[in-house]
């Protein structure tokens, strides 16, 4: 879910159309979506440009030397996001509208690829200069403000809040499935590592990623190494369990168990790119492959880019624990406060009041745990139901706060409007009583 400093980017970048005259929801997103795609398409040939170089591997750019753009010939250089939005407004316009959309709607030569068919009509709409510029800078920074962000789809999550603005989407054909609906169908579905999932109106892949980290939080499983995974998918697709002539690569050494498989499966040699001093096989703490008793050796050759496996390794476990320190500290904050005294007077200690029901609710809530049906129709009413606070309730000198949960509505009954907090619809509805003519959720 897009939410806080993102949302607000993505709101600024919206109202930059708005203003400057692009009022048709349609166009917006069909601009932006042009847009996003030239910004991905460059920073994608970054990403393959320097992995080539790592693996030592060949590349060619799609951006590299003379490119093609109907009859003219233009540097492909200047066709890069990370180059023309520099540009000033004038020069910057003009290549998208000339170069850039042109090079886009012919990127693959095929024209009756799904591709061509819909990339063929795409039009360049942003009316001035001074606009497009204003929409590049409020795109970069809103990557830069979604690349702070550990959510695997976070495109996704940007395209469909995008969604969420078309007060016209069902007459247009655009429905989005919430993402709370995609985990229960996903948990019902219950899929296997491997098993195949098709998803044929897939658009924003929001089924997908969800299968993605179902399989990861609820597979606890301790053999799903990438040796192992790589192994069980190769001799799926030989159909043959023995990989006799297969070579492996790893970035770091494998642990006793990955050799045993590398071993079993006949494999006929495995590159490594670093050691692993606590837990490898290789030679650092056990060297399974020296052992010629077994019925197969593996020829193994180590240091293969050995400084760029070290840095990529330190990174992905430097970031590993950011996110650990991240989730310990949110967990360490919540538990922090049950209830705050808003009293002058003497009043029973915090702890004599564990046994009753709000208490046990704010520690299940700080516990990470969710609330039951009857739990949230009891919180909404008694939230309701004091005159002392909108979104707390109150016991012996004790203020128990539900801020954090509680969402704020308007209801109209009867011709009069009136606010109200509660966990949800349904049980505000149970709370109010009498003909409900709307309710309207509020943002936070």
């Amino acid at each position: 879910m897009v939410t806080g400093e993102l949302k607000s980017k993505i709101d600024s970048l919206w109202e930059i159309f708005w203003t400057g005259g692009l009022t048709n929801p349609l166009d917006v997103i069909e601009q932006m979506t042009y847009l996003m795609f030239i910004h991905d398409l460059d920073e994608s040939d970054n990403t393959h440009a320097k992995e080539a170089a790592m693996l030592g591997l060949p590349h060619k750019s799609i951006f590299a030397g003379e490119v093609q753009v109907g009859e003219r010939t233009v540097d492909g250089v200047q066709l890069k996001w990370s180059v023309f939005h520099d540009f000033p407004a004038g020069k910057m316009y003009s290549t998208m509208q000339e170069m850039v959309f042109p090079f886009i709607k012919n990127l693959h030569g095929d024209k009756d690829s799904a591709y061509a068919k819909y990339m063929g009509d795409a039009i360049f709409k942003v009316p001035t200069p001074l606009m497009l510029d204003k929409i590049v800078t409020a795109m970069d920074g809103m990557y830069e403000q979604a690349a702070q962000l550990s959510n695997t789809d976070i495109r996704g999550d940007i395209y469909e809040y995008l969604l969420s603005k078309l007060s016209t989407a069902g007459v247009n054909g655009q429905f989005r499935t919430p993402r709370h609906i995609i985990r229960m169908m996903v948990e019902m579905m219950d899929p296997k590592a491997d098993e195949i999932i098709c998803d044929p109106a897939c658009g924003t892949s929001g089924f997908l990623v969800s299968a993605s980290e179902y399989l990861k939080e609820t597979k606890k499983d301790t053999t799903k190494h990438a040796e192992i995974i790589a192994i069980q998918k190769a001799s799926k697709k030989l159909d043959s369990w023995r990989l006799l002539d297969c070579e492996m690569y790893v970035t770091l050494e494998p642990c006793s168990m990955c050799a045993g498989a590398i071993i079993n499966s006949r494999i006929k040699k495995l590159y490594i790119g670093t050691q692993d001093p606590k837990t490898g096989a290789a030679g650092s703490v056990y060297n399974l492959f020296s052992d010629y008793t077994f019925n197969h050796n593996v020829e193994v050759e180590k240091d293969i880019l050995k400084d760029e496996c070290e840095e990529m390794l330190k990174k992905f476990f430097k970031e590993l624990r950011n996110i650990k320190k991240q989730k310990i500290k949110n967990k360490t904050d919540m538990r922090t406060a049950i209830a705050t005294k808003f009293v002058a007077w003497e009043v029973p200690s915090l702890e004599n009041l564990q046994g009753s029901k709000v208490y046990g609710l704010r520690t299940k809530l700080n516990n990470g745990e969710k609330l039951s049906r009857e739990e949230k129709d009891w919180l909404t009413r008694n939230v309701n139901s004091n005159t002392y606070f909108k979104s707390a309730v109150h016991l012996q000198g004790w203020r128990f706060d539900f801020s954090d949960i509680l969402r704020t509505f308007l209801v109209c009954q009867y011709g009069h409007w009136a606010e109200y907090k509660a966990t949800d619809k349904t049980g505000l509805r149970r709370y109010l009583y009498g003909r409900i003519d709307n309710i309207v959720e509020l943002d936070k």
